[in-house]
């Protein structure tokens, strides 16, 4: 008696980019039920048009996308916006299409960029770099700066050897912030070696291209920096962490902490006036930001690490 068919992995946002020989031309994500956002370099070459940046008309014709990190047969037309193609003006190689028909999946929650003046913010992405390995490929890196040939575009850095190097067929990839899930750019170029592989990259932040989102884009005003409700919700979060709830692991946690901060704490108060008093010093201290890097190093991106950095957010500009 024969083994029952597998039932497909439902769909996720990141969606493949076909040539016309059934080939591989980059990735898109999923920016609304209909829209996908990819690079305008990855609709050229899935069309088979020279791709030169600020002279490369907008293409009429569609290009297919599917989804094979569902593992099921789904597969749709998508054309270019009238003002969705962005290879002649900021930022530069992006480009939004309209799907003739619904989309597999959910799209994702979206998110500014943001401040990339503090380096050393993990990000993944998947990428299609091998037709034999359909559901794609992960890589990982840290978020370093604005750089490259645009400054709209932020640097990356594959962050281990061992990691997969971007290659082709992770252009217009969804970058995705590891601490929220969130997708905040798309991969568009990288530093290749002579082997085609490369250990830098850069990405357009989703804040980049205009009208992307379709009102989807989570807002960038965030409530006043010293609203009593976001500071208590922080520390709630904060109290929620394991290593902020258990006094021993609290001790080690707060040897790890400047002196400014440190000094000040008593770890012997319950989680949730602990983790009060520690937002307020390190906020005293413009201390924050290092203290929640180095609580999130010890908690390995546990789920209460990740919500304790939403709660975060909404302080806005730390």
């Amino acid at each position: 008696m024969s083994d029952p068919p597998a039932a497909p992995f439902p769909s996720d946002w990141q969606l493949r980019v076909r040539s016309s020989d059934g080939g591989t031309a980059g990735a898109g994500v999923l920016v609304s039920p209909r829209h996908v956002l990819t690079c305008a370099h990855v609709v050229c070459a899935a069309l088979g048009v020279p791709w030169e940046e600020a002279t490369t008309p907008r293409p009429g014709e569609p290009v297919t996308v599917d989804a094979p990190r569902g593992g099921g047969s789904w597969q749709a037309d998508a054309t270019v916006l009238d003002d969705g193609w962005f290879a002649d003006r900021s930022p530069w190689d992006a480009a939004v299409l309209l799907l003739d028909g619904p989309a597999p999946a959910t799209p994702p929650r979206i998110r500014r960029c943001g401040d990339v003046d503090r380096p050393g913010r993990a990000v993944s992405m998947v990428g299609f770099a091998h037709d034999e390995l359909p559901a794609g490929t992960w890589s990982h890196g840290i978020l370093v700066g604005r750089g490259g040939r645009h400054h709209e575009h932020v640097q990356f850095d594959v962050r281990s050897p061992t990691t997969t190097r971007i290659a082709p067929g992770f252009s217009g990839s969804g970058v995705r912030e590891n601490r929220s899930g969130a997708l905040i750019g798309i991969v568009c170029d990288a530093d290749h070696d002579d082997r085609g592989f490369g250990v830098s990259g850069w990405m357009i932040p989703v804040e980049a291209v205009p009208n992307v989102w379709r009102g989807r884009i989570e807002s960038a005003s965030p409530p006043p920096r010293d609203s009593p409700r976001a500071l208590h919700d922080l520390a709630v979060a904060l109290s929620e962490v394991p290593t902020v709830a258990d006094p021993d692991a609290r001790k080690e946690f707060c040897a790890l902490l400047d002196s400014r901060v440190r000094r000040r704490l008593r770890t012997d108060l319950p989680p949730l006036l602990f983790a009060s008093r520690l937002v307020g010093q390190a906020r005293d201290h413009g201390l924050l930001a290092e203290v929640f890097t180095v609580l999130d190093m010890v908690e390995e991106g546990s789920a209460p690490m990740r919500r304790a950095w939403e709660a975060a957010e909404a302080l806005g500009d730390w």
